[in-house]
């Protein structure tokens, strides 16, 4: 996996649509839990799938990681993300697997998610696709994609948040 430069990466600090950005990763955690924008790191590369956490923790997102399948659907199971950026080549339970088992979760609110991967064709795109995933990045990562992505998919899920409060 390409590791970005530190310097290049540039991730725009997401937040739900009623929130207030917290002041700080510090008060994200604190009382701003709820309000910053969630996201579920799944890759069994540590470093990579940590770097990426650091960057977005960076942002003011609230991150947990995960280094296997199973570990990702515990964490999922008290851990509502807003995104999910998964890795599909996982050992045991695998990539698509765990979309799968994500999509039949009750959830609050919508969910998105990414596979980011190193396989990129039209085969794997079309597995993705069937196994629930919302968009497939094909790894190295490139920020401004992701920043771009996750930008457009938090205007998706605010305006589907609002029509079902209208409704």
């Amino acid at each position: 996996m390409n590791i970005p430069n530190l310097h290049s990466v540039k991730i725009a600090l997401a937040q739900r649509a009623d929130a207030t950005p917290p002041a700080s990763v510090a008060d994200a955690d604190q009382a701003g839990r709820e309000s910053a924008c969630r996201v579920l790191v799944v890759d069994d590369n540590q470093d990579g799938a940590d770097l990426l956490a650091v960057l977005l923790r960076m942002q003011g997102y609230w991150v947990k990681v995960a280094h296997d399948g199973l570990a990702a659907l515990k964490i999922a199971s008290t851990f509502d993300a807003d995104f999910v950026l998964l890795d599909i080549g996982l050992p045991g339970l695998n990539g698509c697997d765990v979309a799968r088992q994500l999509r039949r979760m009750n959830r609050q609110h919508p969910q998105c998610l990414i596979a980011v991967t190193g396989y990129g064709t039209d085969e794997d795109l079309q597995r993705t696709q069937e196994a629930g995933f919302d968009h497939h990045i094909v790894k190295p990562i490139e920020p401004a994609e992701l920043n771009a992505l996750m930008a457009r998919s938090i205007t998706a899920m605010s305006v589907s948040r609002g029509a079902r409060e209208r409704a």
